[in-house]
C-alpha cells in the first residue's frame, strides 16, 4: 500500500489536473502527411504506423480532486517512437495532468483560448482499482463530485 501512496504523492505535486474517470473516447493527431492533422475515429492505423504525434484523450468524470470538476475532460498525450496505447475503452482511470506548454499547443492544435491538459507521462495515469482508490481519498481527501 505505501508504494501507491508514495507514487500518489509525488505524482500530484507536479498535477494541476487530478481526477478519476472511465475512458470513453480516443482522437489522434498525425503526421502523416508531412504536417499534423486531426484524424477522425480511433486513429488505429497511424498509431500502427507510428506517424501519430499525440492524441486526444476523452474521459467520464467520476471525481475530482484538482482542476476543473466538468463531467467530462479531455486531455493530450504526446508520443514518442516507443509509447504504446494502453487505454482501454469503458476502464476506470486515475489521471495526473499539468497545463498544456506553449510549444505544445501547436503541436496539439489548440487555439490560443483553449486550456489544454497534458497526461504526464511515466505515472499519469492509473488503474482505478480499490486500492488505488483507498490511497487516493488517503493523500488527497475526498475530492468532489463532477459538476
Amino acid at each position: 500500500m505505501h508504494q501507491h501512496r508514495d507514487a500518489i504523492l509525488f505524482e500530484h505535486s507536479k498535477a494541476e489536473l487530478i481526477f478519476a474517470g472511465t475512458f470513453s473516447k480516443k482522437e489522434v493527431i498525425s503526421r502523416n502527411t508531412g504536417f499534423i492533422e486531426p484524424v477522425t475515429g480511433d486513429g488505429e492505423r497511424f498509431l500502427r504506423d507510428q506517424t501519430a504525434f499525440g492524441m486526444r484523450l476523452t474521459f467520464d468524470v467520476h471525481h475530482s480532486w484538482r482542476g476543473p470538476a466538468r463531467k467530462t475532460i479531455s486531455i493530450y498525450q504526446v508520443l514518442h517512437p516507443d509509447s504504446t496505447d494502453h487505454w482501454k475503452s469503458n476502464s476506470e482511470y486515475l489521471i495526473f495532468a499539468t497545463p498544456v506548454s506553449a510549444d505544445e499547443r501547436s503541436y496539439l492544435l489548440l487555439g490560443p483560448e483553449e486550456r489544454g491538459f497534458i497526461v504526464l507521462p511515466c505515472g499519469g495515469a492509473w488503474s482505478w482499482i480499490p486500492s488505488v482508490d483507498k490511497e487516493i481519498r488517503r493523500a488527497l481527501g475526498r475530492g468532489r463530485k463532477p459538476e
